[in-house]
């Protein structure tokens, strides 16, 4: 697992990559993550279907920069379905968490993408 960390004046967030050792039908590695914000309980997100590039480490700063790309949008930043979709016929939206985030918290961390690199102390 690798771990991420930003800080500004909205508070602390972590993002944390984890291999899970499997690969897609293309050949991408598929990542684990969570991105977390210091002080709360619950992830913002997290999953286990982020398909990575080749190209780079499953953990590594490409990889937590291309996820980030994807985390930080924000309404009008992409086709309005991103927020409101279907999967497996069933309606699903942003969490009111997520929402929160991507309307007041999302901007703040663009430049974090710039200075990615992981924690030399992972845990705690």
């Amino acid at each position: 697992m690798k771990r991420y960390q930003h800080s500004n004046e909205n508070g602390t967030y972590r993002l944390s990559l984890t291999d899970t050792g499997r690969v897609d039908d293309w050949g991408k590695p598929i990542v684990k993550y969570s991105l977390r914000k210091a002080g709360e309980s619950k992830a913002i997100f997290a999953g286990n279907d982020l398909h990575v590039s080749p190209m780079h480490s499953p953990e590594s700063p490409e990889s937590a920069e291309a996820l980030l790309s994807f985390l930080l949008l924000r309404e009008g930043d992409c086709e309005p379905e991103l927020f409101v979709t279907s999967r497996n016929g069933e309606e699903y939206d942003y969490t009111p968490r997520q929402w929160a985030f991507s309307r007041n918290e999302a901007e703040s961390l663009y430049n974090w993408q710039a200075e990615l690199n992981p924690l030399e102390h992972p845990e705690g």
